[in-house]
C-alpha cells in the first residue's frame, strides 16, 4: 500500500483554517506522516497540541516566518529522507475531498506514464475550470520568463481585459477529466518522492509568491510532466486575488508585503531563467506601462494608487537586479 506524506505550511493566525485541513486528511488510510511547518504562527500552542495524541503528525517549528518558499523547502528537505512513496502539498487553507489519495492514485494509473506529477482540482479558484476545456499542447521547452507581453496570447488577454471580455465560452467545448499543464502551484500538488529527490528544493529566498512556479520549472527540468485532474476536488477556504489579479493589487485590503513579493518574484524568477536580458527589461517595462494604463482606466488616479505603482516599480527593479533582500518598508507577519 503506497505511503503518502502530507506537507502543510502555516503562519500568523491561521489555525481556524489549518484545523479544517488537518481534520480532512488525518484519517486517510494512505497517510504515512502529516508534516506541518509552523512559520512563527500566533497559534503555535494549538498547532503543537495537534501531535499530542497522534504519532503521525510531525511539527517543524520556526521562530520567525520564513515564508512559503522557506517552509516548503524545509518540509521537503525533511520528507525526502523519509520512507514515503508520494508527497501531497497543501496550503493551510486547502481542504481536499474525502478519498483524495485514492483518486490521485487512480489518476496516475489512468495516465499510465512514468515521471508525472498530478494536481488536484482547486475548483473554486477563479477561472480554474477553464483549463479542462482547453486543447493547449504543452511545449517541451521549459518557460524562462513570466513576462511575454509580445506574444499573441498575452496581447489578446490584455485586449479582453480592457473591454471586459473575461469569460471563456465553454458551452460548445468538451470537458476533459485530465489535462496537461506547464507548471503547478504548491497547494494541491501530488508528487512521487523520486521527483522530490530528482529536483532542486524550492528557492527559500523567494519567501512568498511565484516560488511554486520556480520550483515546478525545476521539476520539469528533471523530466517530469504535470497533469491537472478534475478529481479530487480541493476547497480553498480563504481566497485572495480572486476578483481581478491585477486590480486587487490596488485594493487597500491587499497588504504591501503581498504586492512586493508577487511583483519582485515575477521579475526575479524571470531574471534567473532568461537568456536574453535586454528582451526581459523591455518586456517588464511594457508590462508595467500596460498595468498603469489598465489601472488608471478602471480605477482612476489617486494618491494610494500612485503609491502602489511606485511600490510595484521598485519591486520589479529589485527582482531584475536579483536582490533577495526584504526592504525595511515591507512588514512581513512574524518575520522580525
Amino acid at each position: 500500500m503506497p505511503k503518502v506524506s502530507i506537507l502543510i505550511i502555516t503562519y500568523s493566525k491561521r489555525f481556524k483554517f489549518l484545523s479544517k485541513v488537518v481534520k480532512a486528511v488525518i484519517n486517510d488510510p494512505y497517510l504515512f506522516e502529516l508534516v506541518i511547518v509552523n512559520n512563527a504562527s500566533d497559534d503555535s500552542k494549538e498547532i503543537n497540541n495537534l501531535k499530542e495524541n497522534n504519532n503521525k503528525i510531525k511539527i517543524i517549528n520556526f521562530e520567525r516566518n520564513i515564508g512559503s518558499a522557506g517552509g516548503y523547502s524545509a518540509g521537503l528537505e525533511y520528507i525526502r529522507d523519509t520512507k514515503c512513496d508520494y508527497v501531497f502539498l497543501l496550503d493551510d487553507d486547502n481542504v481536499p475531498e474525502f478519498g483524495f489519495v485514492e483518486k490521485f492514485l487512480n489518476n496516475i494509473k489512468t495516465i499510465g506514464l512514468d515521471k508525472i506529477v498530478v494536481l488536484g482540482n482547486r475548483h473554486n479558484l477563479k477561472n480554474s475550470q477553464d483549463y479542462f476545456y482547453k486543447d493547449e499542447k504543452i511545449s517541451e521547452k521549459i518557460p524562462s520568463t513570466l513576462f511575454e507581453v509580445f506574444s499573441f496570447k498575452k496581447i489578446k488577454h490584455f485586449i479582453n481585459l480592457l473591454f471586459g471580455i473575461n469569460k471563456q465560452n465553454n458551452s460548445k467545448k468538451i470537458f476533459k477529466l485530465i489535462v496537461e499543464v506547464k507548471a503547478f502551484a504548491f497547494g494541491g500538488a501530488f508528487l512521487p518522492i523520486q521527483a522530490i529527490k530528482d529536483s532542486p528544493l524550492p528557492d527559500s529566498k523567494l519567501f512568498l509568491y511565484c516560488d511554486d512556479v520556480d520550483y515546478s520549472w525545476g521539476v520539469r527540468k528533471a523530466g517530469y510532466r504535470f497533469f491537472l485532474c478534475s478529481s479530487p476536488k480541493i476547497d480553498d477556504i480563504d481566497l485572495t486575488f480572486q476578483e481581478s489579479h491585477l486590480l486587487e493589487m490596488f485594493s487597500p485590503t491587499t497588504s504591501d508585503f503581498k504586492i512586493f513579493f508577487r511583483t519582485r518574484n515575477m521579475s526575479l524568477i524571470s531574471r534567473k531563467h532568461t537568456k536574453n536580458i535586454v528582451s526581459l527589461y523591455l518586456n517588464v517595462f511594457i508590462w508595467y506601462l500596460g498595468l498603469c494604463f489598465y489601472t488608471f482606466l478602471k480605477m482612476g488616479i489617486s494618491k494610494f494608487i500612485l503609491k502602489r505603482m511606485i511600490l510595484i516599480l521598485k519591486s520589479l527593479y529589485r527582482g531584475i537586479k536579483l536582490n533577495y533582500d526584504i526592504p525595511s518598508y515591507i512588514e512581513v507577519p512574524g518575520n522580525k
